[in-house]
């Protein structure tokens, strides 16, 4: 089976849709530096934050004053998809919500448990516990929007997104919902930001944001607007194979993985043309939405993202001027476990 997408949507560091995403990484234009400061310790990284944006639906002040970060991003991400859809939801019933992390409302976690550190039970906020429960997001944006249809949040690390597409997928192959509204992605948190100084000053490295290895944190979310293959006019078509021991034959769009499936990536795909653009929005354990993003953006103008960062980046992940566009483009993420997940965009 397959599913259709409909409309999709990001929020990253450059700002809101995929459209101008795809011309910033195109364009390679370079970040603003930021330098961050833990225990004495000064590292400056390139600044994949995300900017301050205003909800495109009137929410009340006292609701916008509770809403957490990382539920305001998932909200608008899926309201942005919604609208590149012209999806209106008629019976909500008919449709459900997944959402897709690995670390979910993280900023707020932090905020949460230092208070209560430091002042014990009374520093307990109910608004920032509230906000720190990481199905939060999903419940905010199914009574904002009256779906009443299935609705789940998904945790699994760097396969967050592998297995959020085949939930959707799964409700709508066994007939619970006609459309699934998708958003996968997490939050730049000061906690990353903070582990990265320790790790460096450990070792006494200096970071380069532009190797792989060392490439900055960053954050976003995709969002997608996903319904039945075949029953829509729309072209794009996204297809879900979760780890899998097949590996595709012509392209590796872009590749996921922690630092210490670096070296398998290399020998795994080294026939292969692979693509990455995390040294454009900054790494993070589920910014495979933003590569999914990417590749459907990609099938509608009919060619490949080209990496801006050319001069800086491997020759291996640089071929892209040498392809001649195909109708499939394939995503493949590996775990430490080294499982295989694969997602296919054909147009």
């Amino acid at each position: 089976m397959s599913v259709s997408v409909l409309g999709t949507s990001v929020i990253s560091c450059h700002g809101v849709g995929v459209s101008s995403l795809f011309d910033k990484i195109e364009s390679g234009e370079m970040r603003p530096r930021k330098t961050y400061n833990y225990n004495n310790f000064s590292l400056e990284l390139d600044d994949y934050s995300l900017p301050d944006f205003e909800l495109s639906v009137p929410v009340s002040k006292a609701v916008a004053r509770r809403l957490g970060s990382f539920s305001k991003i998932c909200f608008e991400a899926i309201l942005q998809a919604m609208q590149d859809a012209e999806f209106e939801i008629e019976n909500g019933a008919r449709v459900g919500i997944v959402i897709g992390t690995a670390y979910g409302p993280s900023e707020i976690n932090n905020q949460m448990f230092s208070k209560y550190a430091k002042y014990g039970s009374a520093g307990a906020s109910p608004v920032l516990f509230s906000n720190s429960v990481h199905n939060t997001a999903a419940s905010f944006i199914s009574q904002s929007l009256g779906v009443t249809g299935p609705v789940t949040t998904i945790v699994n690390n760097e396969l967050s997104l592998a297995d959020a597409i085949q939930t959707a997928e799964n409700w709508i192959d066994l007939g619970h919902v006609d459309a699934v509204l998708l958003a996968v992605g997490d939050e730049l948190s000061t906690t990353h930001i903070d582990a990265l100084c320790v790790n460096s000053k450990s070792k006494k490295i200096f970071h380069n944001p532009y190797a792989k290895e060392t490439v900055s944190p960053g954050g976003g979310v995709g969002a997608f607007v996903l319904s039945r293959g075949g029953e829509s006019d729309i072209n794009l078509v996204a297809r879900i194979g979760c780890k899998t021991e097949e590996l595709p034959q012509e392209i590796v769009f872009d590749l996921k993985g922690d630092r210490s499936t670096y070296d398998l990536s290399r020998k795994l795909f080294q026939s292969h043309r692979i693509l990455n653009y995390s040294n454009g929005y900054g790494y993070f354990l589920t910014s495979g939405a933003l590569d999914l993003a990417l590749a459907i953006e990609g099938a509608r103008r009919k060619r490949y993202c080209k990496n801006g960062f050319q001069e800086i980046s491997d020759k291996w992940e640089n071929a892209v001027d040498e392809m001649e566009f195909k109708n499939e483009i394939s995503l493949v993420q590996l775990t430490p476990f080294s499982q295989i997940s694969e997602i296919q965009v054909t147009s």
